[in-house]
């Protein structure tokens, strides 16, 4: 199955919506985004998991690394998911306890000087390189 990964700003968050699976053949994909928005400055990620079908180690794995180069870039890595079935995943493997999970980005508490942050695209970014 294919992922597909959107990506808005939002309350000073760069809110990562992936939807299909996190698995083998689209880890690298996932991984690029999260890498590309942290390194350009947008170290504060909330990645919205609710379209996700199906994640596998390899995703969690994906997840936790994030976490630690948005940390090294004095950010944060936060998850929205209100999927009951994700929601055991991080349960299970008591990712639970390392993510801040809330049910919708807007339970986030906004960022100092968000309403100040960019609101392009990464895409855009390349743009200006």
């Amino acid at each position: 199955m294919d992922l597909n990964v959107e990506t808005r700003f939002e309350n000073g968050y760069a809110v990562v919506r992936p939807s299909g699976e996190i698995d083998l053949s689209t880890v690298e994909q996932f991984r690029e985004v999260l890498r590309e928005l942290i390194i350009r400055g947008h170290a504060h990620v909330l990645v919205d998991m609710d379209d996700i079908d199906f994640i596998d180690s390899l995703g969690f794995g994906v997840l936790v690394a994030a976490r630690r180069k948005a940390r090294a870039f004095n950010g944060s890595l936060g998850i929205v998911c209100s999927a009951e079935r994700v929601l055991r995943l991080f349960k299970v493997t008591a990712l639970d306890r390392v993510f801040t999970i809330t049910a919708s980005v807007s339970e986030q508490p906004a960022l100092p000087g968000a309403e100040l942050m960019r609101t392009e695209s990464p895409a855009e970014d390349d743009a200006s390189a």
